[in-house]
Formats: C-alpha cells, sequence, structure tokens
C-alpha cells in the first residue's frame, strides 16, 4: 500500500501540535518525552535508536578528542578506547579537567596515568569501570 498523505505536512502539523524537543520534558498527563512527541515512558526507545545515539555519542567523543588531544591517535587501540571511553563518560570539558592524566597519557606515563584517575572524585563513582580503565592503560601493547 502506497501513503498517499502529505508526510512533510504531517511533520509540520505534529511539530507544532507537540512542540520539538531537544531535552527531555513532562507533558500534561505525566509522561517524559522527547523530539516531536516521542513518549519516552511508553515506548522508550528501539535497539536501533540506541545504536544510532552511542553512535552519535562515540562520534562527538572522538572529534573532541581529534580538536583537543590529536597525539591520542598515536596510542595502541586499548588505550585509544580508553580514551574514548572517559571522553564519552565525561565530555571533552569534563576530561579536559584531567590535567595530570591527559599530561601522562601524552607522555606515555601509564602507572602515573592510572594514579591520576584513582586520585580524582571520579574514581569513586564509576565502580568496575575505573580499575577496567586502569587495567587497560597498563596492558602491553603495541602503538599503532
Amino acid at each position: 500500500m502506497t501513503d498517499t498523505f502529505d508526510f512533510p505536512a504531517l511533520r509540520a502539523e505534529l511539530t507544532e501540535d507537540e512542540g520539538v524537543w531537544r531535552f527531555p520534558y513532562l507533558d500534561s498527563t505525566g509522561h517524559v518525552g522527547i523530539g516531536i512527541g516521542r513518549n519516552l515512558t511508553g515506548a522508550g526507545v528501539s535497539p536501533a535508536e540506541i545504536s544510532k545515539l552511542w553512535h552519535d555519542d562515540v562520534a562527538v567523543a572522538i572529534t573532541a578528542l581529534d580538536a583537543n588531544t590529536p597525539w591520542w591517535r598515536n596510542l595502541a587501540p586499548g588505550r585509544q578506547r580508553v580514551m574514548i571511553n572517559l571522553c564519552f563518560n565525561l565530555g571533552w570539558t569534563g576530561l579536559s579537567e584531567f590535567v595530570v592524566f591527559l599530561v601522562a597519557m601524552r607522555a606515555g606515563a601509564w602507572a602515573d596515568a592510572c594514579a591520576a584517575l584513582k586520585d580524582s572524585a571520579w574514581w569513586g563513582e564509576v565502580g568496575d569501570r575505573g580499575p577496567r580503565m586502569t587495567a587497560r592503560i597498563l596492558a602491553q601493547e603495541l602503538p599503532v
């Protein structure tokens, strides 16, 4: 069956009726919504949407690392994943505050980088993530 309705007109109408929300909001019935009338409370997000959000967020982290610490590309793959993981978790603004960590990573001072992570408030907030990141930093890998 072919759709005979005007899809752009429908989008314009729903945009007018629902609004466009970049951030979650409570609708008039108390449900959490986002976008153009997406009921997150009832509908949530699909696996494909989860994957798309994740991919977009990883791309943002990689772009931030490339712009601010281009040397990260010369690290071994596991250490690159740590850098992406931290930037994904903290955003560039947060990661940029880990000055001692970043200096140590750039210098290849792996134990110092791990000590800097362990000496942060982040370490106490992330549970097993911290030890996994430091183990990955300390793993013996050849750089790319």
